[in-house]
């Protein structure tokens, strides 16, 4: 079991890092894929990363949410910091573009140009990459279609099969959480190809309050295997099955490191 995306390296788990592994190990959590958000949280990703090598999977990336709320000359100061040290992480991301809070042209415009700045930089080290696009798919799949041979994953995927799809033909997989399938039956994901999906947590953002260790890890665990059931009932298989299915497809799109 891999989790695809999650956030070990959150301020909020610092104090109980070491616990909430234990913990999450033990519920059988072979490995975390990150996702970058800045430079602080950067360094807590090398941390961590240094006491438990075979259980975390670093990114590096600036987040849209950073990008949002940070000027641009810090935006410059960030983004030279992140080609200084993108060559000691295996992943860039998470990258692209959030429109919740506004979608003005002006916010769509400056959070492209970031975006496909951190586009061009796994272009050049040939990195995989972890999207980010929230009521923004045209905005990212324009990005995509300007460049070739990028791949990775669009993380927390909410979208239809045919953006789907259009993601897919960029080197683009969706990694599905319990939001991707909020209110939805495993029929109306009758589009999802066996070869092109992975399960992730996003924890602890779905779990806002932080209590102790075991409770987070016991929530986390609960939101993966809940995605892997859903998907069992669309495909008739039991979880452990998808489970592995889902770990291929890891392996296939480079994200996936050996332990």
């Amino acid at each position: 079991m891999i989790d695809a995306h999650g956030h070990i390296s959150d301020p909020r788990l610092e104090a109980v890092a070491e616990q909430l592994i234990d913990n999450l190990r033990r519920r059988g959590l072979k490995q975390i894929i990150l996702g970058g958000v800045g430079p602080d949280e950067w360094l807590r990703q090398e941390s961590l990363k240094k006491r438990y090598p075979d259980f975390i999977v670093p990114a590096i990336g600036i987040h849209p949410w950073t990008v949002r709320d940070t000027h641009d000359p810090e935006l410059e100061n960030i983004f030279s910091q992140l080609e200084q040290s993108a060559s000691r992480f295996p992943i860039i991301g998470e990258v692209g573009v959030d429109f919740y809070r506004s979608n003005a042209a002006e916010d769509k415009t400056r959070q492209a140009h970031w975006c496909e700045r951190q586009l061009d930089l796994a272009a050049r080290l040939g990195k995989p990459l972890v999207l980010h696009a929230v009521r923004g798919h045209d905005v990212m799949l324009q990005a995509l279609q300007k460049r070739s041979g990028l791949r990775g994953l669009i993380h927390g995927f909410t979208g239809s099969a045919q953006i789907a799809s259009d993601y897919q033909r960029f080197g683009f997989i969706p990694s599905l959480g319990v939001r991707s399938i909020q209110r939805r039956t495993p029929t109306d994901f009758a589009w999802l190809k066996k070869s092109a999906f992975v399960i992730e947590s996003d924890a602890p953002s779905n779990h806002l309050q932080v209590v102790d260790a075991e409770t987070v890890a016991e929530s986390w665990i609960q939101d993966l295997n809940s995605v892997a059931a859903f998907l069992g009932k669309l495909w008739s298989m039991d979880p452990q099955g998808v489970w592995e299915l889902s770990d291929q497809n890891l392996s296939l799109i480079g994200l996936r490191q050996s332990s």
